[in-house]
C-alpha cells in the first residue's frame, strides 16, 4: 500500500518495494537493490546515485516480509538480516521493514528484536497495526459493498458462524472474509 500511495503523496520520493520472502541469506542493500532492479528490467544500475538519492531522501527502500525470514532462518540470523537492512540508513535515508506479528514467539520479542537495532537510530519508529473494533469492521464492509445493507448482510451471516466472526479483527482475515462469494459462506455457515 506504502508502495502505491507514495508517488501520489509524495511524488519527490521514490519507492522501491523489496520482498525479503525468497532472500535465504544475508545480502548488502546493494545487493538487494541491485538484484531487485535487474530482476524489473534495469539493465544500467548506477550505485552512486541510488546511494546518493537514498541519503537525500529521494528514495525510500520498503522491504517487505522481515517476519518470513524468521521462519526459514533462525531468529538470530533476522536479527543479523535486520542489521544488514538498517545500515543504510544514513543522513536523510527512508526505510521501512515491514513484518506480521504472528511469526514471533511473542509481542515482547518483537519489541526486544526491532526496538535493539531500530532504537539506536535517530527519527525512527516502530508502529503496529491493531486489531478493528466491531465498528470498524462495520465500516469497512459498507466501504468494500458500497452500501450499508450489503455489509448488514454479511454481518448477520458472519454472526451465524461464531468462529468466523472472531477472524475479523485481523483486517487481513477480514478482506478475505469480504471477498468470499455468499455461497462459500452459506456452505461454511452449514459445515460450522
Amino acid at each position: 500500500e506504502l508502495a502505491r500511495r507514495i508517488p501520489a503523496e509524495l511524488p519527490h520520493v521514490i519507492p522501491i518495494l523489496i520482498e525479503l520472502r525468497a532472500l535465504d541469506k544475508a545480502h548488502s542493500v546493494d545487493g538487494l537493490v541491485a538484484a531487485h532492479l535487474a530482476n524489473h528490467g534495469e539493465e544500467l544500475i548506477d550505485l552512486k546515485a541510488f546511494h546518493y538519492m537514498l541519503r537525500q531522501g529521494r528514495i525510500v527502500l520498503l522491504f517487505d516480509g522481515f517476519d518470513e525470514l524468521v521462519t526459514r532462518v533462525t531468529y538470530d540470523q533476522a536479527a543479523d538480516h535486520l542489521d544488514t537492512l538498517l545500515q543504510a540508513a544514513q543522513d536523510k535515508a527512508k526505510i521501512v521493514v515491514a513484518s506480521r506479528t504472528q511469526h514471533f514467539k511473542s509481542q515482547a520479542q518483537v519489541l526486544t528484536a526491532l526496538g535493539e537495532k531500530v532504537g539506536v537510530l535517530p527519527h525512527r519508529r516502530v508502529l503496529g497495526l491493531e486489531d478493528f473494533n466491531p465498528a470498524q469492521v462495520r465500516s469497512y464492509l459498507i466501504g468494500r459493498y458500497g452500501d450499508e445493507d450489503a455489509a448488514e448482510a454479511r454481518l448477520s451471516a458472519l454472526r451465524d458462524i461464531g468462529e468466523i466472526l472472531g477472524l475479523t479483527s485481523n483486517p487481513r482475515m477480514l478482506s478475505f472474509i469480504a471477498d468470499l462469494p455468499e455461497e462459500r459462506l452459506r456452505a461454511v455457515a452449514q459445515a460450522r
